[in-house]
């Protein structure tokens, strides 16, 4: 009886595994503003300056945001595109167990933004992740300033593959709501 017992279960572990590892087939997903390809069974919050998408256990994520702000104070675009991106490390790192691993330099980009991007770590309810947060700035018109702020984060355990897939989603993400966005 307790060898059946132990087939039973052993096959209905390997039955589940399999099935909880199985790939969801890429499609296109359509919600206010916003279009975007990933896994079907992925999900999307929806605004109308920003869009949240996640895996359905929500190990892995892209929040990306982007609105018109005053511009920080500097002496040059760069000077306040650093400024910027300090406020937004510092926003973030208010999280206890967050903590930038690099912080990239602030370089322009070909579509005009100063653009910085940032590595950390985080500890979610016992388990480690890791993370990419990407700074976009601009002026305006010396008053004010576009912001863009997309962080991407997955399990630090295969972090490069995680990445890479929440990348190809962030790639294929359409905006077409009010207002202008940058060229990725």
């Amino acid at each position: 009886m307790k060898k059946r017992l132990l087939v039973l279960l052993a096959i209905s572990l390997c039955a589940f595994g399999s099935t909880a590892s199985a790939q969801a087939a890429d499609t296109v997903h359509r919600g206010p503003n916003w279009s975007w390809t990933g896994p079907s069974n992925w999900i999307a919050s929806y605004g109308t300056y920003g869009i949240t998408v996640s895996s359905p256990s929500q190990s892995h994520a892209i929040d990306w945001g982007f609105a018109a702000i005053l511009c920080y104070p500097g002496n040059t675009l760069k000077q306040q595109a650093a400024r910027f991106a300090n406020a937004q490390r510092t926003n973030m790192a208010l999280s206890p167990k967050l903590r930038f691993t690099d912080v990239g330099p602030v370089r322009l980009t070909s579509g005009g933004f100063y653009r910085q991007v940032n590595l950390y770590k985080a500890t979610i309810k016992g388990k480690r992740f890791r993370g990419q947060a990407t700074f976009d700035y601009s002026s305006y018109d010396g008053t004010y300033c576009n912001q863009s702020s997309r962080v991407m984060q997955a399990p630090a355990k295969n972090f490069g593959a995680g990445l890479r897939k929440l990348n190809r989603i962030y790639h294929s993400m359409a905006y077409s709501g009010p207002g202008a966005i940058e060229d990725k």
